[in-house]
C-alpha cells in the first residue's frame, strides 16, 4: 500500500511538471581527426569549419531536469592533401541526439546524452576516416540571454573506433583507430 501511495505522489509531482517545448537549431561545427597527429605522418589534413542544422522537442520532467531529443543534419568539409592531389570528403551525418538536461537555473543548461548516426554520400576515401553508423556520446551546455533563444556548444565523440592500416613508404605498418568527433557552436530557437 505504501509504494502505490509513493508511486502515485511521485507520477503525480512528474505529471503536474512535465511541459514541452519544440525547437530549431543551427550552427557551426567542426570535424576533427582524432589520431591527427599519426595521420599526418601520411597526410596533411585541413579541417574546415562548417554548419549543421536540426529541431525537435524538450520536455520538461521537472523543474530541474528535462530530456532533448531531436534530428540534425552535420555537412562535413575536410581536405586531405597527399602527393599534390587534393581530396575532398563532403559528405554529411544525419542524426538522432537524445540527451539529458540538468537546469541549474532558467538561463544555463548543461546535458549528456547519446546519438546514434549515420553517415551518407560516403566514397572509398571516406571510408577510411568515418564510420557510417556510429553511436556517440553528447556533452552539452546551453546559455539563454532571451528566454526563446539561445547559444548552445556541444561535444560530440563516437564510441565505436574506425580501424585502418597505413603502410608508409620503407613498408612499415601502422594501425589507427579513429573516432567520429566534433564540437558544434549555434542558436536554440524555443517556440
Amino acid at each position: 500500500m505504501k509504494q502505490k501511495i509513493i508511486l502515485s505522489i511521485f507520477a503525480a509531482l512528474i505529471y503536474s511538471n512535465v511541459s514541452s517545448q519544440a525547437f530549431i537549431r543551427a550552427g557551426t561545427v567542426l570535424f576533427q581527426f582524432d589520431q591527427k597527429t599519426l595521420l599526418e605522418q601520411f597526410v596533411t589534413v585541413d579541417e574546415k569549419t562548417s554548419y549543421f542544422i536540426g529541431g525537435g522537442m524538450e520536455v520538461n520532467l521537472i523543474k530541474a531536469l528535462g530530456l532533448e531529443i531531436g534530428a540534425n543534419y552535420y555537412k562535413i568539409k575536410v581536405d586531405e592533401l597527399q602527393q599534390s592531389n587534393t581530396d575532398f570528403i563532403n559528405g554529411s551525418i544525419l542524426a538522432l541526439p537524445a540527451v539529458l538536461k540538468f537546469k541549474p537555473s532558467q538561463l544555463v543548461n548543461v546535458g549528456i546524452g547519446l546519438m546514434p548516426s549515420i553517415f551518407i554520400n560516403q566514397s572509398s576515401l571516406e571510408q577510411f576516416y568515418y564510420r557510417k553508423y556510429d553511436l556517440s556520446g553528447v556533452l552539452k551546455a546551453e546559455v539563454f540571454p532571451i528566454k526563446m533563444l539561445g547559444i548552445e556548444a556541444a561535444y560530440n565523440t563516437g564510441f565505436l573506433p574506425q580501424e585502418l592500416i597505413f603502410s608508409d613508404q620503407n613498408g612499415v605498418t601502422s594501425l589507427i583507430k579513429s573516432k567520429n568527433k566534433f564540437y558544434s557552436l549555434g542558436l536554440k530557437l524555443r517556440f
